[in-house]
């Protein structure tokens, strides 16, 4: 599996991808997955329920581009939720991004997540799918347009991400599940 997929997927489209932020994000993990879909030719979005700055768990401060009551799930082809612990305690009591994951979901977008990240998915309704009896087992989901990994960082699901969502767009045929690879 090549590193970067730009030569292969995303030259004819631009998946647009919400990532999902609330004070308390980890800066580490929402630079590896920023730095992933835009060399693999996607659009990041950053969405948060805060109007104006955003600030990670060291303190830095990024702008959100889109407020959550203003997007709904068909303006974009997949979510992305980083790791932070204080971000995830935030997004989970935020009825407007469980809500949004889960219709997300029912829309077939790709849903992915990293580190606590990962808890906030559970807490939507797609969380009581059997599937997440795996990821509680294995840690790690990457079937069924969900690329999910608990127990790690951007990097360790950042590609499966990216395959999913080439998958769901019609671009990319896998042969093999990544994750088994």
């Amino acid at each position: 599996m090549p590193d970067s997929l730009n030569s292969v997927l995303f030259q004819t489209t631009t998946p647009s991808v919400a990532i999902l932020l609330a004070d308390g994000y980890s800066t580490k993990d929402l630079n590896e997955i920023l730095d992933l879909l835009i060399e693999n030719g996607a659009r990041p979005v950053i969405v948060s329920s805060n109007y104006g700055m955003v600030k990670s768990e060291d303190g830095d401060l990024l702008r959100a581009d889109r407020n959550m009551s203003l997007v709904r799930p068909r303006d974009f082809d997949a979510i992305f939720i980083p790791s932070g612990e204080g971000a995830a305690t935030r997004l989970i009591q935020d009825s407007l991004v469980i809500d949004f994951i889960g219709h997300a979901f029912m829309h077939h977008r790709v849903i992915g997540a990293s580190g606590s990240g990962a808890r906030v998915v559970c807490e939507s309704q797609i969380g009581r799918l059997p599937v997440f009896d795996d990821m509680h087992a294995n840690k790690m989901i990457c079937s069924n347009g969900l690329a999910i990994a608990a127990k790690g960082t951007a990097i360790d699901v950042g590609m499966d991400f990216i395959y999913a969502i080439a998958e769901r767009m019609g671009i990319y045929q896998a042969e093999y599940s990544p994750a088994s690879a």
